[in-house]
């Protein structure tokens, strides 16, 4: 069903060709002729995919034909990802010695026999891809053009007024008198089979990621001590009855009269937590999720210019079977179509007509769906690869679509970073992401159950999430993520029968870390992987066989504790965009062609160096540098070396690093950066001896546990406007508004928070 992928790959192709220059590659006439017949015909085919994707619900054939011809686009695109390749190389080259351009022109990058050899594999995937596109005429297609971008509303946060809830009152009242007449032999806890509401909230306590089990019941139980306590355990999934009785034990430390309210869609959970009847929550009376509609639709009180659209939207609600979700998710695809053929393509579509369960908002949620833009289409179904109630980050995420070339390049030359957060807020705008939290410098959100629901059907033949209950998957699946209750030898068998992975993810920190027969594994069969996550891994160090890898685009080495080098062969890998080294406190140092990562984007990277040397040559290195717990490092850049194209710096708990005055010169474009937890730290552009010039692009600046950090660079910040300081003692009474003496550089600023306060509008 994951046609929104082929659209992806096809439009990826046509790029990569387009790209491809005879001198780049010293690539021979024919095999460029054979590139330009590859090209018409995946532009044909790419004119009647909208058209194939809307018919093919209801065509079997159809859906057949789509998958036969994704399945070949895939090797198209992987033949190309080799000429991209070469193209790196040569780049690579032409920087290096005479001996090094010499040897090259004797190794496997020899022109000559490469352009042989590619053009054979040219040809062999375009006579396939065009007997496959010549079976279109059977169905009948008609060429569609790409539907118009959206309109979408800018990105809120996830506080609800009660104003904007409706039709609650009565289970509201009915969820108070429960409260309110249990008693305590009951042991105080609700259930609520919610099958319709959406969010909730933690306990507000600290984020303690750190914590042990120990230490965290510890933690809560001095939390609670003997307060009285309204708990909420929203959206609960956990059917382990032993772990609750875990939980229940630790909660019982508290006063009388506590009182827990857990929501569930799951009526096994219910029975599991619940010492009182569940309470059932139906679906919205028609009224109110009329109601719910139009403040999706419409901008307040605009309803009212429209009556005609109303009593189409009246229509469409009486579809949506009292789920507020599908009456929000419809009403904000409606948002700012004021034609009334966009509203009678909703209510009169042919999804509402296909077999579906009592209650099923599928076919709602997918109206939805086939109304995003392609681009947004193959991102949004990629998303079923993560477990439900995933916690996202706009990083992590941007980073894996990127991976997979899921996000189109702009005429613009916008950043890669900078077009993957409009995507995600398009799909935040759209309801298929929800719970949006600005973290600062980064922001979280979340996706529904349901939205999570329509992914995996979307894209169940493309990616699939595995887990201890259901350890078997297709052979067609590309993207594949595991459940950190399978152990490696379970893994080992599910991949061993797969042969096209693009994606291997591991969303949960392991428990039993996987070492080398797992790594050996991922090299020697997935020659076209894209991701490979081998955090929490256990090996010393990757074999010389990692360069065979030379599509891999993303390397998460995260907490391996056993690490200590990388070889030299992994500097072959140019199309790698990011490298993840954090936590891996044995690491030693960066092999010495580290620079020849021509395409590496993001570094994160934990190691004992004094200092980093080799990333002055990383002229990709724009996105993200993180550098945690280099506890020898004392110089971040030194001599001459420089990162002319990075926007955002992390440092994060280096103990001997001192100053960053020299850095911070060689910085010139830095937007973002982030200190925190160096000790030592006590200057930024050493006391004022030596301005820093290269801070005038500052636009987020967070500094946090810096004891001995003495004043603010001297340099002008005209372009700040956001501070955030944390216990950074000289520095906040250097700061305090009006009185302090670094006021006057950051009086202009929008936002200052101090110790968690906001200082107040200058």
């Amino acid at each position: 069903m994951a046609e929104s992928f082929l659209f992806s790959i096809a439009d990826n192709v046509v790029g990569k060709i387009g790209s491809i220059t005879l001198h780049e590659i010293g690539l021979a006439w024919g095999v460029k002729t054979e590139l330009t017949k590859l090209e018409a015909t995946l532009t044909t085919i790419k004119s009647v995919l909208l058209d194939a994707e809307e018919k093919q619900w209801k065509d079997q054939q159809l859906r057949d034909w789509l998958g036969k011809l994704k399945h070949v686009c895939y090797d198209v695109e992987d033949v190309l990802d080799e000429f991209q390749y070469q193209a790196l190389q040569r780049q690579v080259v032409s920087h290096g010695s005479l001996k090094t351009k010499v040897l090259g022109f004797f190794s496997s990058s020899n022109p000559l026999r490469f352009s042989f050899k590619m053009g054979h594999r040219i040809k062999e995937v375009r006579e396939r891809l065009d007997g496959i596109a010549a079976d279109r005429a059977q169905f009948n297609l008609q060429t569609c053009m790409e539907r118009a971008p959206l309109v979408y509303r800018e990105t809120t946060h996830s506080f609800v007024l009660d104003r904007d809830v409706f039709g609650r009152g009565k289970d509201k009242e009915k969820v108070l008198e429960l409260l309110m007449n249990s008693s305590d032999d009951d042991e105080n806890i609700i259930n609520s089979i919610n099958t319709t509401v959406e969010g909730g909230s933690g306990l507000g306590l600290p984020n303690h990621n750190d914590l042990n089990m120990e230490q965290s019941q510890t933690l809560l139980r001095r939390t609670l001590g003997n307060e009285n306590f309204f708990l909420v355990l929203d959206d609960m999934w956990n059917g382990d009855r032993q772990k609750w009785i875990e939980l229940r034990t630790f909660l019982m430390n508290g006063a009388k009269g506590n009182k827990i309210v857990v929501t569930t869609r799951d009526n096994s959970v219910a029975s599991i937590m619940g010492t009182v009847p569940a309470y059932i929550l139906e679906g919205l009376p028609h009224v109110d999720c009329l109601s719910v509609f139009l403040k999706w639709a419409f901008n307040e009180g605009q309803e009212k210019k429209h009556p005609n659209l109303v009593k189409i939207g009246d229509d469409i609600v009486k579809k949506c079977n009292g789920v507020p979700l599908a009456a929000r998710t419809l009403g904000s695809l409606l948002f700012s179509k004021f034609e009334q053929r966009d509203w009678l393509y909703v209510r009169d579509n042919d999804i509402w007509k296909l077999k579906q369960e009592e209650g099923d908002i599928l076919p709602a949620l997918r109206l939805s769906y086939e109304q995003l833009p392609s681009y947004l289409k193959c991102c949004f179904a990629y998303c079923s690869i993560f477990p439900k109630d995933h916690v996202f980050c706009n990083e992590e995420l941007v980073d894996m679509w990127s991976a997979q070339g899921l996000i189109e390049t702009s005429k613009k030359k916008q950043e890669l970073d900078d077009i993957g957060n409009r995507y995600i807020k398009e799909l935040l705008s759209r309801s298929f992401f929800q719970d949006f939290e600005d973290r600062h410098f980064y922001f979280e959100f979340k996706m529904h159950d349901l939205m999570h629901d329509l992914a995996s059907f979307i894209s169940q033949s493309e990616c699939t999430f595995i887990d201890c209950v259901s350890p078997t998957v297709s052979r067609m699946v590309r993207h594949v993520s595991f459940s950190y209750d399978l152990d490696e030898k379970e893994i080992l068998r599910v991949v061993g029968e797969l042969n096209d992975i693009r994606t291997i993810y591991f969303p949960f920190v392991q428990e039993t870390s996987h070492g080398e027969p797992f790594l050996k594994a991922c090299i020697s069969r997935f020659k076209c992987i894209k991701m490979l996550d081998l955090s929490s891994s256990n090996f010393d160090t990757l074999p010389n066989s990692i360069s065979n890898l030379k599509h891999l685009r993303l390397l998460d080495l995260n907490e391996n504790k056993k690490i200590k080098k990388l070889p030299n062969s992994i500097c072959k890998l140019f199309h790698l965009q990011k490298l993840s080294l954090l936590g891996c406190e044995g690491f030693e140092n960066l092999p010495k062609e580290f620079g020849n990562l021509i395409s590496l984007r993001h570094l994160q990277i934990t190691t004992k160096q004094r200092a980093l040397t080799g990333i002055g040559r990383l002229e990709s290195l724009q996105t993200h540098l993180k550098i945690f717990k280099c506890q020898n490092l004392e110089f971040l850049l030194q001599g001459t070396q420089s990162l002319t194209t990075l926007r955002s710096l992390f440092i994060r708990d280096c103990r001997r690093l001192v100053s960053l005055a020299h850095s911070m010169k060689q910085l010139p474009l830095l937007e973002h950066l982030v200190i925190f937890d160096c000790k030592r730290l006590n200057s930024l552009d050493g006391n004022g001896e030596d301005h820093v010039p290269g801070l005038g692009n500052l636009r987020v600046l967070m500094l946090g546990k810096l004891p001995k950090l003495e004043a603010l660079p001297v340099c002008s910040l005209t372009s700040l406007d956001k501070l955030m300081i944390e216990e950074c003692p000289q520095l906040t009474e250097r700061c305090k508004k009006t009185t302090g003496e670094d006021w006057h550089k950051i009086s202009h600023v929008s936002e200052i928070y101090i110790d968690g306060v906001k200082t107040p509008e200058n």
